[in-house]
């Protein structure tokens, strides 16, 4: 835990107390509460000392080839991660995003 920490803090650009939040996707679910209950909790943070980790599974399928069947829709599974985050970017936060065993099912993450 303690690399994380350390990570936070750099990322951040402090060396006092910073935040380090994990979440996980929410598996295609665009209206999950989940993203509603983050982006709540991410008003509330100190953007500038706060560091969001999402750890994969934005949809409930890879992303296919452009112009492929399907892609819309993870591409819209993708926009509500972005989405619930974008309010917490504007005023400086970071957020980093994971591949999780699902983003990539047929090539391993």
């Amino acid at each position: 835990m303690l690399p994380h920490l350390l990570t936070a803090a750099l990322v951040c650009g402090a060396t006092g107390e910073s935040t380090l939040l994990f979440a996980g996707g929410a598996h295609g679910d665009r209206e999950s509460p989940t993203l509603a209950q983050l982006k709540a909790r991410l008003a509330r943070t100190d953007a500038e000392r706060t560091v969001l980790v999402f750890t994969g599974n934005y949809s409930d399928a890879e992303l296919p080839e452009p112009g492929a069947p399907g892609r819309a829709k993870v591409e819209g599974d993708l926009r509500a991660h972005v989405d619930a985050t974008s309010g917490f970017v504007a005023r400086g936060g970071r957020v980093f995003y994971l591949p999780g065993h699902v983003d990539f099912a047929h090539q391993g993450s």
